[in-house]
């Protein structure tokens, strides 16, 4: 019998350590102001410049320092300096209290989402692998997690997830949603908060993604982190949300007990607690290996990222949008979807993707 949360490792992750006596052997001639120009939201917009000033202005003073040999050793000193300042920064009050991301992002969305994107390209280059690599050797539940899979059954296919569904407003734009995955001929798995889900009008939008192929997953009763909370009151609200899908999802999926029930903790955040519950009723947590920050940073940088870091097995996990609330994101749903059916990558649900890993190609999604 299959061992429940079996992690899915991959020994052959990209990881390039810095030196102090030249270059990596395994990147001669890096260059990181060439690479600096090819991450996403960094390069002007194709056809906006000539082909040879394509590179950022913002970033050109960088330049002298970052062509040649010492570029990894550059980048290496720029994240440790960056680490260290947050770190001593977080340390005092003030400090903290000046820091106040929720409400920079409500004034200042575009210098809070290009610090974001830059950090976020700087830390997960050239993929999120190398980090769910070292976040499996520290963090125990990070290794029973489903982050992404590997093997010659996944080529050609990517997980496509949506969080925060069906919407904590009252104009979620999942409606069209459903119809760029249909556009595109893509499955998705919605993560759905229960507690967003009251009344018939999302109650509907749900059942509607369900007769169209497409399959709703466990994400709790508020967009809250569960890691806090006693394991009683976290199985509560996991059972909760479990009988709303149940109840929405038995005309096209009836009971059984053998499929595969998928969760993924508000906000990232995890517990020895809420891993017990969870292996106890049959979950399996499933996290990402692909996320531009969406929540954060804005169009053209979320679907450029998301497009050029997919690869085969990748969970995408991108966020819903709805009508004054993370709206670019209807607009980056549509370039990804379509960005990844030019690179020949189908997106699937994730039981689907699941299920092609394990050699189990047929499967009601």
């Amino acid at each position: 019998m299959r061992q429940l949360f079996s992690p899915v490792w991959d020994t052959s992750l990209p990881f390039v350590p810095s030196s102090s006596h030249g270059p990596p052997p395994a990147r001669p001639g890096f260059s990181l102001w060439g690479w600096l120009q090819t991450l996403p939201g960094v390069s002007a917009p194709e056809g906006s410049m000539r082909e040879g000033e394509r590179s950022s202005q913002l970033l050109s003073f960088l330049r002298p320092a970052c062509e040649g040999w010492c570029g990894w050793d550059l980048l290496t000193a720029l994240i440790l300096l960056a680490g260290v300042i947050t770190v001593l920064l977080l340390r005092h009050e003030e400090a903290r209290k000046a820091l106040h991301w929720k409400r920079l992002a409500a004034t200042h969305p575009g210098v809070v989402g290009a610090i974001a994107g830059f950090g976020w390209s700087l830390l997960t280059f050239p993929t999120m692998r190398p980090l769910i690599w070292a976040a499996r050797m520290a963090i125990q539940w990070c290794r029973g997690t489903v982050w992404y899979y590997t093997g010659e059954m996944v080529q050609g296919y990517v997980a496509f997830t949506i969080d925060d569904v069906p919407g904590a407003t009252s104009r979620p734009l999942m409606d069209q949603v459903l119809r760029l995955l249909d556009k595109y001929e893509a499955k998705a798995t919605f993560f759905v908060i229960s507690g967003q889900a009251r009344g018939s009008v999302k109650e509907g939008l749900l059942r509607k993604a369900v007769q169209r192929g497409h399959e709703l997953a466990n994400h709790c009763v508020e967009d809250i982190p569960y890691h806090n909370h006693s394991e009683l009151d976290f199985e509560e609200a996991l059972l909760s949300c479990e009988s709303l899908l149940t109840q929405l999802t038995a005309s096209q999926h009836p009971l059984d007990p053998t499929r595969k029930k998928w969760f993924r903790p508000p906000q990232g955040r995890c517990s020895g607690a809420m891993w017990r519950v969870l292996g106890r009723h049959g979950y399996a947590s499933a996290m990402t290996d692909c996320f531009g920050m969406d929540t954060v940073c804005v169009e053209p940088y979320v679907s450029s990222y998301v497009a050029s870091r997919a690869q085969a097995g990748s969970v995408v996990l991108m966020h819903l949008p709805e009508k004054g609330f993370r709206e670019h994101n209807l607009e980056a749903i549509e370039v990804v979807l379509r960005k990844l059916q030019g690179r020949g990558l189908r997106a699937v649900t994730l039981s689907e993707l699941d299920a092609r890993a394990e050699g189990r190609f047929e499967i009601q999604c």
